[in-house]
């Protein structure tokens, strides 16, 4: 499965329709790195990051020429630091300072995990972390953060929901005059995977090897691509049989990437995301995939049935092609990193409701999406924990990456540039949840938790 000819028929996909590896990640752990003196702390997460990852975008760079395959961002995953911070106590900034100098210096694009898990309550250095990521945002380039409130086993943290509000909103606040960068930054999951390569979301589980590779790739270019040449009149079983294809052979050029990483470094391969994560590049979008299924525009009646049917065919292309898929494999929907979802979010065809619906079948959630700078933060509470239910009934993954625009009119956007791409405010419902997010404590797990 991992010779050269398997991997030959790959090259038109890369030249022709945006196929890329988008990211390897390697994932640290840094539970050897506690200490009682924060100063410390941070003097051995600088060191083991330095020297477990100072080769890695050497390495990618060295995959890209000998097989030809482009891999967009080398990152890097972490244990969240919140679990640091419980041990050495102090200012929860220092370790921000040093995820982002250590990144700078090895040269990655982000690192991941200034995070904490408290879907079913808090720990100690939780809520000290948690209070400090819109500072760390605003005054790092390179850390990205996320916070799990909530699971199927254990209910939703409405405390942990309505302080996300809050921090995703003074994160805007700090950033405003860059395009309010610092809440596209920021993830807040139910169900949160400890194998996911992609940011912002990325962290370095507990139930995971010291050093690992994961492997994140991208298609929908490729499969927009191969479902364009089926005859408009062909079924939906072709339609989906096409998918798994594609996927199939996509997977395959991931593992190569990952076991050939892993090799190289010396360290363990983890798994394959199969994630169809669209950029804002012509012809690289999940979008025009529905599309070319057979809605006029995404956001159409029909989006979430076609975009079950993707979802469901790529995992199940993917699983053929690796034992070791995992993370959030399936596909992603950010708006502004999608030039359909761009487009139809623009003209008002594609709605924050439409978007919460196809939450309920895709990788993850509402993602990416900039809503009005005068949204209060219990309204951004409530998205969360709308997302969230979603999450811990379905007995899946869902997370919320919204960006408030702050100072800017309800017409205009916001410029992130590169893979981040653009966005137009979308409206939301002005309706108050304020008493509901107010009342606090904790949304039961559902029945659904009980599977023992």
């Amino acid at each position: 499965m991992l010779e050269m000819q398997n991997v030959i028929e790959t090259v038109s996909m890369i030249k022709e329709n945006n196929l890329d590896i988008r990211t390897i990640t390697m994932g640290i752990s840094l539970a050897d790195c506690a200490d009682g003196d924060i100063q410390r702390s941070c003097e051995k997460v600088y060191e083991k990051i330095y020297n477990a990852a100072k080769d890695l975008v050497k390495t990618g760079e060295e995959i890209e020429e000998k097989f030809g395959i482009p891999i967009v961002n080398k990152r890097i995953a972490v244990t969240p630091i919140a679990q640091l911070l419980a041990a050495s106590g102090g200012d929860p900034l220092e370790y921000a300072r040093t995820l982002d100098r250590v990144a700078k210096d090895v040269g990655v694009n982000y690192i991941g995990g200034y995070s904490a898990l408290v879907h079913k309550g808090f720990s100690k250095g939780d809520l000290e972390l948690i209070e400090s990521i819109p500072q760390a945002m605003a005054q790092t380039n390179h850390v990205c953060s996320s916070v799990n409130i909530g699971s199927t086993r254990a209910g939703i943290n409405m405390d942990a929901v309505a302080m996300m509000g809050n921090i995703v909103r003074e994160a805007a606040e700090l950033t405003q005059d860059n395009e309010c960068m610092g809440a596209s930054k920021i993830v807040v999951f139910c169900n949160a995977v400890e194998d996911n390569p992609f940011m912002a979301g990325a962290f370095h589980g507990a139930g995971e090897p010291d050093i690992v590779i994961n492997v994140g790739v991208s298609g929908p270019g490729v499969v927009r691509n191969a479902l364009a040449s089926l005859d408009k009149s062909a079924s939906l079983e072709v339609v989906a049989d096409t998918i798994k294809q594609t996927a199939f052979k996509v997977t395959r050029m991931g593992q190569l990437v990952g076991t050939e990483a892993s090799k190289m470094l010396g360290v363990p391969f983890g798994i394959v995301d199969l994630s169809l994560a669209p950029t804002p590049a012509v012809g690289d979008s999940v979008a025009h995939i529905l599309e070319e299924i057979g809605l006029d525009q995404v956001g159409a009646h029909g989006s979430v049935a076609t975009l079950a049917m993707l979802n469901d065919a790529v995992k199940k292309g993917g699983v053929m092609a690796s034992s070791h898929v995992g993370g959030l494999s399936g596909a992603f929907i950010p708006v502004t990193e999608d030039a359909g979802m761009i487009a139809a979010a623009a003209n008002g065809t594609l709605n924050i409701e439409t978007l919460m619906s196809m939450t309920a079948v895709c990788s993850v959630g509402l993602d990416m999406i900039v809503i009005p700078g005068t949204t209060p933060p219990e309204v951004i509470s409530a998205i969360i924990a709308d997302e969230a239910a979603i999450g811990m009934i379905n007995s899946k993954t869902t997370a919320v990456r919204v960006i408030p625009a702050i100072g800017r009119s309800d017409d205009e956007s916001l410029d992130f540039g590169g893979l981040f791409g653009k966005g137009t405010v979308m409206p939301l419902n002005p309706t108050s949840p304020k008493v509901f997010i107010d009342r606090g404590g904790r949304i039961p797990a559902p029945l659904q938790s009980l599977k023992n």
